[in-house]
């Protein structure tokens, strides 16, 4: 199935579920990856791209608290740490005041 960024669903990946080595990912970090996929995507027909051609993400916290339910922002951090750990996820900061650019490696 070809992504549209019109879908009413987040895709998500069966190697997230199927290859054992993101057993450890907790399910909130799996959903948060999805989110950013399909943002990938989404920038990435807009062509919004780094000097090296290479297409980020950027998602504040407070936004991403918001799509998940999730109160606490220290568990924002650690799912993105989990993405990080297991190669999905790439965060470059960008300090003052601006949301981290995120490199969402594509399954």
């Amino acid at each position: 199935m070809k992504y549209r960024a019109d879908n009413d669903f987040y895709l998500f990946p069966k190697e997230l579920l199927n290859n054992e080595k993101y057993y450890n990912l907790s399910s909130n970090s799996k959903i948060l990856y999805a989110i950013l996929l399909e943002k990938h995507y989404i920038n990435n027909e807009l062509g919004v791209k780094d000097s090296d051609n290479r297409t980020y993400v950027t998602l504040p916290n407070d936004s991403i608290r918001e799509l998940l339910n999730v109160s606490s922002k220290n568990a924002i951090i650690k799912m993105k740490n989990e993405l990080v750990k297991n190669d999905l996820l790439k965060q470059i900061r960008r300090g003052g005041g601006k949301s981290n650019k995120l490199y969402v490696r594509i399954l």
